[in-house]
């Protein structure tokens, strides 16, 4: 029996145009739904960041005064001029308001932030080694706050938590509600961001 030569053989592959449906695209699945996987699966992590940002001004509509308040208001900014121990009564309660809640949340929400970011290249050194281990623990550590930054959020408002119920001042019922507006807010723009990521990728699954 004759010998072929192998090496001369060339394999063609030929793509048939498919009997239902629309062509797929010769562009792979893997770099086709990437932009959109990044983008949508940060919308829950907006989501929280907005429901941050806005919920303290939740049902923060000005009351008008009474008549009544009025004359005391009036009555005190007279007094002041006369008598100086009320002006030192006035400064006194200003030392004792303590911590803005929502300052307080951002800060601790900041340095949670900046913690991760250096625990990731430690632990990435530590288990890998090398500049490489630390480049890849950095950016691990990056991914995961941007993925899991509704959890920090929470874990800042409890931190603010303590620190308003260990230095607030007169003011402490007052700032616990907007912290307490400040979680629900991160909670409900999560759920939102969350929600329209469904719809987003069961339309994006429809699509192809």
């Amino acid at each position: 029996m004759p010998s072929r030569d192998l090496t001369a053989t060339s394999i063609v592959f030929v793509a048939h145009l498919p009997e239902r449906g629309h062509a797929r695209s010769s562009v792979p699945a893997q770099a086709g739904g990437c932009c959109c996987c990044c983008c949508c699966c940060c919308l829950h992590t907006l989501g929280g960041i907005i429901g941050a940002a806005v919920a303290p001004a939740w049902g923060g509509r000005r009351r008008y005064r009474d008549q009544e308040e009025q004359d005391y208001d009036d009555f005190r900014s007279s007094a002041k001029a006369r008598y100086s121990f009320d002006r030192d009564e006035e400064v006194e309660v200003e030392s004792r308001r303590g911590p803005s809640a929502v300052l307080t949340f951002w800060l601790s929400l900041a340095a949670l932030v900046v913690l991760g970011l250096i625990i990731g290249p430690i632990w990435g050194i530590t288990n890998n080694g090398g500049p490489n281990g630390g480049q890849n623990g950095f950016l691990a550590a990056a991914f995961l706050i941007v993925m899991g930054l509704p959890v920090l959020q929470l874990a800042a408002a409890a931190v603010s938590a303590i620190i308003l119920a260990s230095f607030g001042g007169v003011n402490r019922g007052n700032e616990f509600r907007r912290l307490g507006k400040i979680s629900l807010g991160v909670i409900v723009g999560t759920v939102v961001g969350l929600l329209i990521m469904v719809v987003l990728g069961v339309a994006l699954f429809a699509l192809r």
